[in-house]
């Protein structure tokens, strides 16, 4: 997570970064997420005549230029390109007012500007402090390279009332005392605009705006939106109440071109997009020839094909479209003119094919479409409160390339958790199997308890962090989203954790066990074959307890004279002439209130012929051979032939 924090994609619930890696389509703004959202006003279309503006951004240092007349044609000589003051041009004046009076932004002095006046590093250099729209700030900037701001201008004419902008009218309005009267100053959508005016203002004075004339300047609204421009259009009238409808009988101003520059990066972020199966779509409330210039600029569609373009006046409900339609929906890669409510068909249109949504969004009206998508994502620069609330991913910079490193990021998180699982499962498992084996071939246990919990805090901490916290595969992004009805562990990988814990299970007890098994098998009485030695029962345990101890051997020394009943010393037998007359090979007898081993008066029972019973058996598989030496005579006990007897020998002299 922290890692995504990184990146500036801030997840609000765990949940999404599952359904992160598996997102199959991803809907995305144009405004600030394809583009930088720093918008500049480089050109004027007036009936009056054609402007351009220089200047980039916040920076106050830019000229008016004249490119030709209203018409769209040149002037020609040297009067075009040549710079125009806005106090010579009342046209162009006229709509800068309106352009700065209709507008909430603020354009304040940098905190870091001098007392003398210099400018500050901030924003550029510019020495100003924006707030609000970028749009209404680009239109602030334009007033102030003419000299116009919006504080000296609400002295002369204090704001009334303010129509705020809707997405139905498309339009936004303000009314301004004058004179005793209220002037309206409106912008909007130009094909708003358009039909909303009767009138519009040339050099002249006002004209009446035919519906030839509407449709000329629709197509040169068109023209200016071809050059990736964001267009608006700018009206004004007068009126003797606040209380009056703005959009009526309005006084066509002329159209007003923003330069909103794509975003370097998100090229890149495309092209990975298509390596991962993710498909992207544009959904913008901008008119479809901008969406269309600022589609093949980033190279979302090629730049050498027309993009198809759908107009949200051209969708229709779910219920009311054909199966062939849906299809056709479902190819297009731009959606314009598109209002919320319409968001919420285009989701359940993809998610009916089984595709994984993300859906991005900045307004309060683009909370419902957030919360039914797979994964909502919010703008944390420019979006509202409810919807970084609704969605389940904000975003910190705005970037479309953020939403890429997001879903990235997800795979590699899911990936992390399939993989220490699968290992957690295969230690864990074959410590099971150790016990569980051993048990069965009745061997000491290879790992004690203490042992377990040891193994359990080396291996399932340290190396299960690891697994956890890995940057995972770099080939990543080159893998078709997973099966979102896949679960975390398929049946490949149940199989390969039963691998490993068997290879780790035979490793160990081919290790540890064959030392006592060995040991510990014998032949059966048929002869067929070594079979494990049974657990040892009650009499297995008299019969240990009896089991003869001799005495650590007496130091070495010489024999002593025995009396035999005759004087004189004994001679002792030659050294391999076997026992002393009268002696016989006999077993050792046991100690007192101890059993005799190798007699059949205490044999168990089911001994036949003088051979112990099956618990002396028992007794002698690992039975010691014991060796003692005392007064000149060595005696071996060992069991033989089914009995127990000792063999006595002299010993050599020293």
């Amino acid at each position: 997570m922290w890692r995504m924090a990184r990146r500036n994609a801030l997840i609000n619930r765990l949940a999404a970064v599952e359904t992160l890696g598996a997102t199959t389509l991803i809907f995305t703004d144009k405004t600030g997420t394809l583009t930088e959202n720093r918008m500049t006003v480089r050109r004027f279309w007036l009936p009056a005549g054609r402007y351009r503006v220089e200047g980039e951004g916040l920076d106050l240092d830019g000229a008016f230029r004249r490119e030709g007349d209203g018409d769209g044609e040149g002037l020609g000589g040297g009067e075009e390109g040549s710079e125009v003051s806005p106090t010579e041009a009342p046209a162009l004046r006229a709509a800068l007012e309106v352009g700065v009076l209709c507008n909430n932004a603020a354009l304040e002095a940098a905190s870091g500007e001098a007392e003398n006046g210099e400018r500050g590093d901030q924003n550029g250099g510019s020495g100003l402090d924006a707030t609000g729209d970028p749009l209404e700030v680009a239109l602030l900037v334009a007033g102030a390279k003419a000299g116009l701001r919006r504080s000296e201008l609400l002295e002369q004419a204090p704001e009334e009332r303010e129509e705020a902008f809707d997405r139905e009218t498309q339009m936004m309005a303000t009314f301004h005392r004058l004179d005793g009267r209220f002037q309206v100053a409106v912008k909007g959508a130009g094909e708003k605009v358009l039909e909303a005016a009767t009138s519009l203002r040339t050099a002249d004075g006002r004209e009446e705006l035919t519906a030839e004339l509407r449709e000329r300047w629709l197509e040169r609204n068109r023209r200016m939106a071809a050059d990736g421009l964001r267009v608006l259009a700018l009206a004004e009238k007068e009126t003797g109440s606040a209380g009056d409808d703005p959009y009526r009988e309005l006084t066509f101003l002329g159209l007003v071109g923003l330069r909103d520059p794509p975003r370097r990066e998100v090229r890149p972020a495309l092209d990975a997009c298509r390596r991962a199966g993710v498909r992207v779509v544009m959904v913008t409330g901008d008119q479809p020839a901008t969406a269309a210039a600022i589609a093949g600029a980033v190279g979302l569609v090629p730049e050498d094909e027309e993009a198809c373009t759908v107009v949200g006046s051209d969708l229709r409900s779910l219920d009311s479209t054909s199966e062939e339609e849906r299809e056709e929906l479902r190819r297009v890669p731009i959606f314009a003119r598109v209002d919320p409510a319409q968001k919420l068909d285009l989701i359940a249109l993809h998610q009916e094919a089984g595709e994984i949504v993300a859906m991005t969004g900045d307004g309060v009206n683009d909370a419902p479409a957030l919360k039914k998508a797979d994964i909502g994502i919010a703008m944390g620069r420019r979006g509202t409160q409810v919807a970084q609330e609704a969605a389940d991913m904000v975003l910190r910079d705005d970037a479309f390339a953020s939403i890429v490193a997001a879903v990235e990021q997800g795979r590699v998180i899911f990936g992390n958790i399939r993989r220490f699982v699968r290992y957690l499962l295969s230690c864990n498992g074959s410590e099971i199997m150790i016990v569980a084996g051993a048990t069965a071939v009745d061997a000491p246990l290879p790992i004690l308890p203490l042992q377990i919990l040891f193994l359990n805090l080396v291996t399932d901490v340290f190396p299960a962090l690891a697994l956890a916290f890995g940057e995972g595969d770099k080939t990543v992004m080159e893998r078709p989203p997973r099966d979102p009805d896949e679960p975390v562990l398929a049946r490949r990988h149940w199989l390969g954790i039963a691998g490993y814990g068997l290879l780790i299970t035979l490793s160990v007890l081919a290790a540890v066990v064959p030392r006592d098994v060995v040991a510990r098998l014998r032949r059966t009485p048929g002869g067929h074959g070594l079979v494990p030695h049974p657990r040892p029962g009650p009499a297995l345990a008299r019969l240990h307890h009896a089991r003869p101890r001799i005495a650590p051997a007496p130091q070495r020394r010489r024999a002593q004279p025995l009396d035999l009943g005759r004087t004189g010393p004994v001679r002792r037998p030659a050294a391999g002439r076997g026992l002393p007359a009268g002696a016989r090979r006999r077993p050792r007898p046991a100690r007192p209130g101890q059993a005799r081993l190798g007699s059949g008066a205490r044999a168990e029972p089911g001994a036949v012929g003088g051979r112990p019973g099956p618990a002396l058996e028992e007794a002698w598989v690992g039975y010691p051979v014991i060796r003692s030496r005392y007064a000149g005579w060595s005696s071996t006990t060992r069991p033989t032939n089914g009995q127990v007897g000792t063999t006595f020998r002299p010993c050599s002299r020293a």
